[in-house]
């Protein structure tokens, strides 16, 4: 969600889940080599555990706004940093100088990724 600020900036409150995993010969999934390093996360609204191998991993986050530029609204990058996750489930907050519209992790497709179309979502 998008707060705006008494100062004119915006907070930018998100929770998300980060997850990774390896492929076997087979391309099978698995999440540990031994059985004991994975991690997990669940809520109690959740049917199933998301689970990960560990993380430590310096990962894209980026928020997005628009100007018009020409008479056109142009995407602009409000904010882009590398944020090291070490668990599933995360939450930021970040400030930013104009409204913004979507929020992203890893928005640019750096990583190799299975569905990379849920990697922004719209505020």
């Amino acid at each position: 969600k998008s707060t705006k600020l008494d100062n004119g900036k915006y907070q930018v409150d998100f929770e998300f889940n980060v997850s990774k995993y390896r492929n076997n010969e087979k391309g099978r999934k698995y999440f540990s080599d031994n059985k004991l390093d994975s991690i997990s996360h669940k809520t109690e609204k959740m049917k199933k555990p998301i689970y990960s191998v560990p993380l430590a991993d310096y990962i894209d986050v980026a928020i997005f706004g628009e100007e018009e530029i020409d008479g056109k609204k142009k995407e602009t990058v409000l904010y882009s940093k590398k944020h090291k996750f070490t668990q599933i489930n995360n939450k930021l907050s970040i400030i930013v100088d104009s409204e913004p519209k979507e929020v992203g992790i890893d928005p640019f497709n750096k990583l190799i990724d299975t569905n990379s179309n849920d990697n922004r979502r719209e505020l």
